[in-house]
């Protein structure tokens, strides 16, 4: 019987994956794709919940910007009292010299400090009541929410892995060329926490610190929420491994093309630490 045609890279170089044509191969994708939940927090377990760190690392960034709020505004009050100050004595060496002949410039001088004075007296207030808002703040007003759960966003089976190169002198785009295809991908979403009532952008503290999570990417040093949490992992099923260095070469050119997490999930699991060690992660599959 003739050999199959080789139509993609992969297959070129001799690697033809003759699990696709068992029925326990669509059985292991059917189980992954009705279970990919459970499988992205098998894999990621740190998505269960907010780390520790992660709050502390949140605390800390927000003292930081309280401290550095309130030491503006303690800076600000004391050169507006510095000014009036200034305004005082002023206005004390105006009535001085005021005479019949400099009434007018001497008695102006006089009521624009003391005009000066009222609003740089408002500021202090202003600034005061400000000092006991971010005293206030700076105790967060609930607890760490529970963490929410992933968002599965799509689940693409026999994905196409493909190259494609373009000239940098003449700009020519050459058509793809497939390398293979990836059994299936899953693309998800996944909170993250964050505080509301500060601006990491601005570095100001707005209103009353909260605990609170979001989907989107928040940039504490640009700012943020912005562009969606959104994670692809790549997923190799096999009934068995008759040889690791075929799975090694076939992932770690696959690896080449795609930027991500590449997951083996197979019945036997006894190269796990092995594979595991080679940079990509493991599952075992559980039987239906």
């Amino acid at each position: 019987m003739a050999e199959p045609k080789a139509k993609t890279l992969q297959q070129k170089l001799g690697f033809f994956d003759e699990d696709l044509k068992k029925p326990l191969h669509d059985d292991i994708l059917k189980w992954v794709d009705q279970n990919a939940e459970e499988i992205i927090y098998g894999v990621y377990p740190q998505l269960l919940q907010f780390s520790d760190l992660k709050m502390e690392e949140l605390r800390k960034r927000c003292t930081s910007i309280l401290e550095s709020n309130t030491e503006i505004v303690k800076s600000n009050i004391n050169k507006f009292k510095e000014r009036i100050l200034w305004l005082e004595n002023r206005i004390s060496e105006s009535k001085d010299k005021v005479t019949k002949e400099q009434y007018d410039f001497h008695q102006i001088t006089i009521d624009e400090s003391e005009k000066e004075i009222l609003v740089l007296m408002e500021k202090i207030s202003t600034s005061e009541k400000a000092l006991i808002d971010l005293n206030k703040n700076s105790i967060f007003t609930n607890d760490v929410p529970e963490r929410n759960k992933i968002k599965v966003l799509s689940r693409i089976w026999e994905l196409p892995v493909t190259s494609q190169s373009i000239s940098k002198t003449s700009g020519y785009t050459s058509t793809k060329n497939i390398i293979g295809f990836i059994d299936i991908m899953i693309k998800f979403s996944y909170s993250q926490l964050t505080v509301s009532g500060i601006d990491f952008y601005n570095k100001r503290i707005i209103s009353e610190l909260k605990w609170t999570q979001s989907y989107k990417k928040v940039d504490y040093i640009y700012g943020g929420p912005d562009e969606e949490n959104e994670e692809c992992i790549y997923i190799e099923v096999k009934t068995k491994i008759p040889s690791l260095g075929e799975l090694f070469r076939q992932m770690r050119m696959y690896k080449e093309f795609i930027v991500g997490d590449f997951l083996v999930i197979c019945p036997d699991d006894s190269e796990q630490s092995l594979i595991e060690e080679q940079g990509f992660k493991f599952l075992k599959f559980k039987s239906l």
